[in-house]
């Protein structure tokens, strides 16, 4: 009955509709300084999924789109950045049920990096001061400059999104610079076990999991010359090819909001470079016209089971909630 019910949303054939779920890190508990959701959360989910929905390979349902063959009730799974979370928490959970994946890989943070966003939450998650001064004179823009109290988990956890917040759009070397001297002056030393390595990658493919393309360094493409924008998508789409030895089909845009963080131009090469396809993270459902390279994606986090079900049978119909 319900399966039925799911049908009159996510249709399949001619009139078919595709849902791609959106994940990032997956974490063993609760994590107040970021969104995620806990391995047990993703189990659960799994079970549903597996249940209820259709679960295909990105390229897979790619393709049945495009010919109008698409079986109802249709999901893709999609993980981005490349945590290596996804490997140690989130791949057991796929093979337990028998659930295929793509993994959009930032390949710069591969072996040892970590990204600005997350250089930024471990300072000040981990730093053993009460306050840090920040001063123009070191770098820091203006509106950052000043005296920070964090002296409470709360009062940390606003720090760490204001300054992310306010540097994620500054140019690339720039940002860089600035999260490194954040860590310099909370006397922080950044974890390098963050991010996936070369033999996990590897070992992904190898359990059936699908590795697509997310820039070297995750950089807003809006912030770069088109050339730039152009090394980025082509040199780690390379890189990750190496690693895997498995074709890198499919492309997830960094923060992925059209018009904001990348534009009509960074389609076209990601198009030109070889890519099948790519994914945004504006909220929907796909449907036989939808443009292969601007794919929507959304992320139901529900915590009941009608309360999820629900969600995805009104994403199916394009309310977003």
């Amino acid at each position: 009955m319900i399966n039925k019910i799911l049908e009159l949303s996510l249709r399949g054939g001619s009139r078919c509709r595709l849902s791609i779920i959106d994940y990032h890190r997956i974490t063993s508990e609760n994590d107040p300084y970021v969104d995620s959701f806990t391995q047990a959360e993703l189990d659960w989910q799994c079970s549903i999924l597996a249940k209820h929905f259709n679960v295909l390979s990105l390229k897979q349902a790619v393709e049945l789109l495009q010919k109008g063959q698409l079986p109802p009730r249709s999901v893709v799974m999609t993980f981005d950045d490349g945590y290596a979370n996804n490997y140690t928490l989130a791949l057991p959970i796929l093979k337990k049920w028998d659930l295929p994946a793509t993994f959009f890989i930032a390949s710069g943070f591969i072996d040892g990096g970590i990204m600005w966003n997350d250089s930024i939450i471990e300072t000040i998650r981990r730093t053993e001061y009460e306050t840090i001064e920040l001063f123009e004179s070191d770098g820091f823009p203006a509106e950052f400059a000043g005296n920070y109290d964090l002296s409470t988990q709360n009062k940390r956890i606003n720090v760490a999104n204001k300054i992310r917040l306010g540097v994620k759009y500054l140019e690339m070397s720039q940002r860089k610079d600035l999260v490194a001297k954040l860590a310099e002056i909370a006397g922080v030393e950044l974890p390098q076990d963050m991010m996936l390595s070369s033999a996990q990658v590897k070992d992904m493919v190898t359990s059936g999991m699908d590795i697509g393309g997310h820039t070297c360094f995750h950089p807003i493409l809006a912030t770069l010359k088109l050339s730039e924008a152009k090394q980025q998508i082509e040199d780690d789409r390379a890189k990750l090819q190496q690693i895997t030895g498995a074709p890198v089909d499919f492309f997830a845009y960094p923060n992925g909001k059209p018009e904001k963080d990348y534009f009509a131009a960074h389609a076209k090469i990601v198009k030109e470079a070889g890519y099948l396809g790519a994914v945004s993270t504006v909220r929907g459902v796909s449907t036989s016209a939808s443009d292969i390279y601007q794919l929507p994606r959304f992320a139901p986090w529900d915590k009941t089971t009608l309360r999820y079900l629900y969600r995805m049978f009104m994403n199916g119909l394009g309310y977003y909630s």
